[in-house]
């Protein structure tokens, strides 16, 4: 098995590369269903123009997609 940069340096290498793609509010290590390390996208809503932009694996990290809605600042 290939080893992977650690999932801090992945995201700090792409965060701004995600962040600009339309709908996507935030980008952050998390954990899959399993229990694993992921990356996780979150997007206003998760529409297929929005999901085909995103990655599925960022070198060698599983990306998944959650829908946050829109997030507005607390005043």
């Amino acid at each position: 098995m290939t080893q992977r940069r650690p999932i801090n340096e992945v995201l700090a290498d792409h965060d701004q590369e995600i962040l600009a793609i339309p709908g996507v509010t935030m980008i952050y290590a998390g954990v899959d269903s399993e229990g694993e390390a992921c990356i996780k996208v979150g997007v206003v809503t998760a529409t297929p123009e929005v999901e085909e932009r995103i990655p599925r694996v960022l070198e060698g990290w599983t990306v998944e997609i959650e829908e946050t809605g829109e997030i507005k600042p607390l005043h």
